[in-house]
């Protein structure tokens, strides 16, 4: 009669063991992109650029001065470029992150136009959403304006996951 109980007992034990087990939590992080992407839609326009994966200007990362830089190019009648940097330490900062002022800078140039952020105010921003080895990704927005005030470009939507070439 006693055998009888026992196994009742361990099939309870065992079956503690797979609920606690089952329960373990494990901790997910941010999901890092591709490293070669690069969107925003300007004036309601949905626009995806080429990175500069040129020698002579390829997305880098300053590790001296923490300063995260790169563009891309859309080819045509007119070309389109769009630059983006900021001043982040992608190595210890923690994610998500946003940017605003004087660390942001993005530059949309259009045919002959040019339309920068105002440095001054908050009227660009960046989020760093994560970062794995020379990748890093976030979005960005902005209101850019040319020489002329009144002329601006408004950037929204932005997305960005750049391979980064330290330096």
């Amino acid at each position: 009669m006693c055998s009888s109980n026992r196994i009742p007992f361990f099939l309870l034990i065992a079956l503690a063991l797979l609920t606690f087990n089952a329960c373990k939590e494990t901790t997910v992080g941010p999901t890092t992109g591709s490293g070669n992407v690069l969107e925003a839609t300007v004036n309601d326009t949905k626009l995806s650029f080429d990175l500069d994966l040129s020698p002579l200007s390829p997305a880098s990362y300053d590790t001296t001065l923490h300063r995260v830089s790169f563009n891309g190019t859309i080819v045509g009648t007119p070309s389109k470029t769009v630059s983006v940097s900021f001043t982040f330490d992608i190595d210890k900062g923690t994610y998500p992150t946003t940017l605003t002022g004087s660390v942001v800078s993005m530059v949309y140039i259009e045919g002959t136009n040019a339309y920068n952020c105002d440095l001054t105010a908050n009227d660009c921003s960046i989020i760093v959403t994560s970062h794995s080895g020379d990748i890093v990704d976030g979005t960005f927005t902005g209101l850019l304006k040319a020489s002329d005030p009144t002329k601006t470009v408004t950037i929204k939507d932005g997305k960005f996951s750049a391979k980064l070439k330290r330096m």
